[in-house]
């Protein structure tokens, strides 16, 4: 993976109690966690959500977390969660088949370099066990959060469709299925704005100070109340290993 975003899950509404128990409950949901499931979050960040599936669940093996930002030490420490920092394909490369029930990719998947892709997910097939699901939780292709016009296109440009991670993932011989991800969000204007300043998204990281001032003065036009209220929704796309 080549981008950080260490803004995002900080000081954006990612780091809101009411989100990190919305997203642990889907995520606990889709995996269907029980109390001998090995879970895997590759690109955990501060380990938010990561916490809050090993407090919301009894689990008899640490949750492992792995980034390869520096955020991850800013994550608080708890026992039922195991973090490093290291890249997904060579952690993986170390660990043995069919060993994890649950693999957890939420909004990482568009930062791995392409050409990186397809081997990470024959890794990922590889680790689970039969029936074991990885989730890769992505934006859809139009933005739903405001954005600019010219923060669209570069989202546009960078962000992987969910049906080439479904195409990739059959093509690694597993199963596939979607779902969705819907959280509403209320936050004061011009709180987004500096998180838009401080290129909280990995597509305005290549913007300059310039473009994201007349990126802002736009969106202040375009919106007039004070407290924006918008759809923070993803897709989540289940690849699933076979039983045997």
């Amino acid at each position: 993976m080549d981008v950080t975003c260490p803004n995002w899950d900080l000081e954006s509404w990612i780091a809101s109690e009411a989100y990190i128990a919305y997203a642990a409950n889907v995520l606990s949901e889709c995996l269907q966690i029980k109390s001998e499931s090995r879970i895997l979050d590759i690109g955990c960040g501060r380990a938010n959500i990561t916490i809050k599936l090993a407090t919301s669940n009894i689990l008899k093996h640490p949750i492992e977390g792995i980034d390869i930002s520096e955020t991850i030490h800013e994550a608080p420490t708890h026992s039922g969660v195991i973090l490093f920092q290291t890249e997904a394909l060579t952690y993986l490369k170390n660990k043995p088949d069919a060993h994890y029930d649950g693999i957890i990719l939420k909004q990482v998947f568009h930062c791995i370099d392409t050409a990186t892709r397809k081997p990470l997910l024959w890794e990922i097939r590889r680790c689970l066990k039969p029936n074991g699901r990885a989730l890769v939780l992505m934006m859809p292709p139009e933005i739903t959060i405001p954005m600019f016009t010219q923060g669209q296109d570069s989202f546009r440009q960078e962000q992987i469709h969910y049906q080439d991670v479904v195409a990739l993932g059959q093509g690694c011989q597993m199963e596939t299925q979607l779902t969705h991800f819907s959280f509403n969000v209320e936050i004061a204007k011009q709180h987004y704005f500096e998180l838009l300043r401080q290129r909280f998204m990995s597509n305005l990281r290549n913007l300059s100070d310039g473009v994201i001032e007349a990126g802002i003065a736009e969106l202040d036009n375009r919106y007039h109340e004070k407290v924006l209220k918008f759809e923070d929704r993803m897709y989540i796309v289940h690849l699933i290993k076979p039983a045997a």
